[in-house]
């Protein structure tokens, strides 16, 4: 497994502990990419080695998945890719993100989607799983679309945010809260907290910043000031009891959504398409109207159903289970 970010840590975390539990040899390559974020959570397996592995596993569309993708796939090792088939349709929106996902679709063996939608993307997109297992065990090139090596298994996400939710420590039910980091906002933060005050009392929110340094630097005489990013479990508890939650992430999305915590997606374009209106709403960036039109939405589902918000979508809580079957059927 390679990662290198706190997300793809979290997200493969619970793969790792299942894998061990069905006694499969797990080993682990860290780049580092966000040491900030990631301080001391490490893979639990020991430290990668192996120069000729059966598999290689990548989550998600960072540099990382991409580079430790690219440097397997040209020594002839399958590609194992989680959370595959994620698409906003826009190579700049998310950027770089998104050319590098459809990039290691293109070279990845098995996809292991997160919904029925990310895997009809792939399906739609003649993804080929480039190298395959021949009846003799022999590895081969091939340019063949194998829709059995495309399936849909839900997010990991899922088990590993309820976790750290019950051992995290939480806020008020009212809170809100604020991260921005993506590139394609850089110079829109202002413009975004602004709107922000505008809705809401500003003592209600907390904007947690991130490493890059990109929100903080907009934030001067803002009545809303960034904080420095908590520890993984401290905001998954405080995300579970949020009123509301607004980020340009669609990670924090998607631990939002499995929490039943609300959240407005702070993008002019999403690849988080499956939760809008189930307990996620699309921002345009442009006016303050704009999001108070958001809000009253939400407000008027909730009064509807308190429990609007469709925790479901994402996965059972069981994905890192049947990851870890598959992973145990391809290398058996």
């Amino acid at each position: 497994m390679v990662y290198g970010t706190r997300p793809e840590a979290l997200k493969l975390a619970p793969i790792v502990k299942a894998c061990k539990a069905r006694g499969l040899d797990i080993e682990a390559t860290c780049t580092n990419q966000s040491p900030d974020l990631l301080g001391g959570l490490k893979l639990d397996c020991p430290h990668g080695k192996n120069t000729s592995p059966a598999l290689v596993v990548v989550q998600g569309d960072t540099e990382t998945a991409f580079e430790g993708a690219v440097a397997w796939f040209k020594e002839g090792v399958p590609l194992f890719h989680v959370e595959a088939g994620v698409r906003s349709g826009r190579l700049d929106s998310p950027f770089p993100e998104e050319g590098l996902r459809r990039m290691i679709s293109q070279i990845a063996t098995y996809h292991a989607c997160t919904t029925e939608h990310n895997k009809r993307n792939l399906i739609m997109e003649r993804v080929v799983g480039r190298i395959e297992r021949q009846p003799d065990g022999k590895w081969s090139v091939s340019a063949e679309l194998r829709t059995e090596n495309i399936r849909m298994t839900g997010s990991p996400v899922v088990e590993s945010v309820r976790e750290r939710a019950q051992t995290g420590v939480g806020v008020p039910v009212d809170g809100i809260y604020l991260t921005l980091h993506r590139r394609e906002n850089r110079g829109r933060f202002r413009a975004i907290v602004e709107a922000i005050g505008q809705v809401f009392d500003p003592a209600t929110v907390r904007w947690l910043s991130h490493p890059n340094g990109w929100a903080a630097s907009e934030a001067a005489g803002l009545p809303i000031q960034p904080e420095p990013p908590m520890q993984a479990a401290h905001f998954a508890g405080c995300l579970s009891l949020a009123r509301l939650v607004i980020t340009d992430s669609g990670g924090v999305v998607e631990e939002a959504q499995s929490l039943g915590t609300p959240s407005i997606q702070a993008r002019t374009v999403t690849d988080r398409l499956e939760c809008l209106g189930k307990g996620s709403f699309c921002w345009d960036l442009t006016t303050a109207e704009s999001l108070l039109e958001h809000v009253q939405r939400i407000a008027e589902s909730d009064a509807v159903n308190l429990q609007w918000v469709d925790r479901t979508i994402y996965g059972d809580g069981k994905a890192s289970e049947r990851i870890a079957d598959w992973l145990a059927e391809i290398v058996a």
